[in-house]
C-alpha cells in the first residue's frame, strides 16, 4: 500500500511539474500563438484564421462576432510558414472541427529553409506541452529545416532560452498574454511615419513561387477537402512598402487566386486593394506590410461582411454553449479601447 501510495505521489508530482514547465516555456511574445487558444476554442470555434504576422495584424475576430456573432480565432503567428499553418490547421480540424478555415496566402513567398528557429518557437512553445501535435510538428519541421540535435532540443524544452524570459516568468500566470482578449489578433496604435508611393501592378502569370510552398498549400486544399471544412484563402491589402516587394505579394495574390479557382474554392484577393477598400495610406498602416487598429477594423469589418454574406456561418451570439465568447468580447472592448487612446497620441 505504501508503494503504491508514493507511485501517486510521484506521478501527481509528475504531473505538476510538467504542467509548471509549459507555463515556465510559454513564450508571451505579441508575435506568438496565443495562451487562450487552447482554453476558448474547445468551447466552440467555427472559423479560424491562420497565416502569418499580417492576419494576425489584420483580423480581429471579436469585430466579426460582435457584428455577426461569427466565433473564430485569429491563429497567425509572426513569420509563421505554409507548412506550419498546415499542421495547425491538421489540429485545429482534429480537435475543434471548425466550419471554415481562412487562410492568409502571403506565405506563398517565404523562400525554403529561412526561418529562422524564433518562429518556430511562436507554436512549439504555446502549443500544449505534451501534445502529440507538437512533437510532430518539432519533428517535420526540425527535418524539413535540416535542425541539428541541438536545435530540436531547444525545441522540445526551450531550456536554453530559459533565462531570457525571466520577467514573464516571475509571473508564472498567463495573465500578461497581450492577445489573452482579442481571440488571438495583434492591436496596435502605431502608425506608419513615410508614405512610399506604389505603382498599378498586374500579376505576373509566370511568376514561381518556392516548390515547398506550393506544396503544401495544395496539400491544405486537399486536407480541408477531405474533411468536409470549407477553405477561403485570401490576401490582404498592401499600402506603403517597396515596389518590389508589393509585386511579389500581388503575384503571389494572383497564384493564389488561379490555384483557388482551379480547386473550386474561393479566394478573396485584396493585396491591390487597398484603395477600394477605403484605406488612409496616412493613417491605416502600421508600418507599410501590416496594418493597424484603424486599417485593421476597416479590413475585418469587411471581411466579415464577405463571409456573413458568402458562408453560412451560424450567429452564437446569446447561444450558451458560446458564453465564453460573449466574455472574451466584452474584454476585447476594453483592450480595444485602449489601444485607440494610445493611438492618438
Amino acid at each position: 500500500m505504501k508503494k503504491l501510495i508514493r507511485a501517486v505521489l510521484f506521478a501527481a508530482v509528475l504531473i505538476y511539474a510538467v504542467q509548471y514547465a509549459g507555463d515556465v516555456f510559454y513564450d508571451r511574445n505579441r508575435e506568438a500563438l496565443s495562451s487562450t487558444y487552447y482554453e476558448v476554442a474547445p468551447h466552440g470555434c467555427d472559423v479560424l484564421f491562420v497565416g502569418n504576422s499580417l492576419i494576425m495584424n489584420a483580423v480581429y475576430p471579436m469585430e466579426l462576432y460582435g457584428a455577426y456573432g461569427i466565433c473564430g480565432y485569429n491563429l497567425g503567428t509572426g513569420g509563421q510558414s505554409l507548412p506550419e499553418s498546415k499542421h495547425l490547421i491538421e489540429e485545429g480540424i482534429r480537435r475543434f472541427s471548425p466550419k471554415l478555415i481562412v487562410l492568409d496566402t502571403t506565405q506563398l513567398i517565404v523562400k525554403e529553409g529561412v526561418q529562422r528557429i524564433t518562429f518556430l518557437h511562436y507554436l512549439t512553445d504555446n502549443m500544449p506541452f505534451l501534445s502529440l501535435e507538437r512533437f510532430k510538428l518539432i519533428a517535420d519541421l526540425s527535418a524539413q529545416m535540416a535542425y541539428g540535435p541541438d536545435e530540436i532540443m531547444e525545441l522540445i524544452a526551450p531550456v536554453t532560452i530559459y533565462h531570457q524570459r525571466w520577467p514573464e516568468i516571475t509571473d508564472i500566470t498567463r495573465g500578461r498574454d497581450p492577445k489573452a482578449h482579442t481571440a488571438g489578433a495583434k492591436l496596435t496604435g502605431r502608425v506608419l511615419k513615410e508614405i512610399r508611393p506604389l505603382s498599378p501592378h498586374e500579376p505576373d502569370e509566370n511568376a514561381s513561387f518556392p516548390p515547398l510552398a506550393v506544396e503544401t498549400l495544395k496539400e491544405i486544399i486537399a486536407l480541408c477537402a477531405a474533411h468536409d471544412t470549407e477553405l477561403c484563402l485570401i490576401s490582404i491589402p498592401l499600402q506603403s512598402m517597396s515596389q518590389e516587394g508589393f509585386e511579389r505579394r500581388v503575384d503571389a495574390a494572383g497564384f493564389a487566386e488561379r490555384l483557388a479557382a482551379e480547386a473550386g474554392i474561393r479566394m478573396w484577393n485584396q493585396a491591390a486593394r487597398a484603395d477600394e477598400l477605403g484605406f488612409d495610406r496616412a493613417q491605416d498602416s502600421a508600418d507599410g506590410i501590416h496594418l493597424n487598429i484603424c486599417g485593421a477594423l476597416k479590413f475585418s469589418a469587411a471581411l466579415g461582411a464577405y463571409l456573413h454574406e458568402t458562408y453560412q456561418l451560424p450567429d452564437r451570439r446569446g447561444d450558451a454553449a458560446f458564453a465564453r465568447y460573449e466574455a472574451l468580447y466584452a474584454d476585447y472592448l476594453k483592450a480595444k479601447e485602449k489601444i485607440t487612446v494610445q493611438s492618438t497620441k
